[in-house]
């Protein structure tokens, strides 16, 4: 798998990696959560109450991300 991996282009990468995470979101209740992980959403939820955090929508985040690496390759 690794030498197909090594075959494929940046941007199919990372069409691959949304592929991944979108079908990991369709199980997302069989996908066991840490304790550490717990805790780190109960202090990163206090700094947003408090103002501290701000909230960004993924959909930008990840649009963003792709433009910035596809325009850097």
């Amino acid at each position: 798998m690794r030498e197909i991996l090594h075959q494929l282009s940046l941007e199919e990468k990372l069409r691959l990696l949304d592929l991944l995470w979108s079908d990991l979101l369709q199980q997302e209740t069989e996908i066991p959560s840490p304790d550490w992980h717990r805790e780190e959403l109960k202090v990163r939820e206090d700094r947003l109450k408090k103002g501290k955090e701000k909230i960004w929508d993924w959909r930008e985040v990840k649009e963003e991300f792709l433009r910035s690496i596809l325009k850097n390759a």
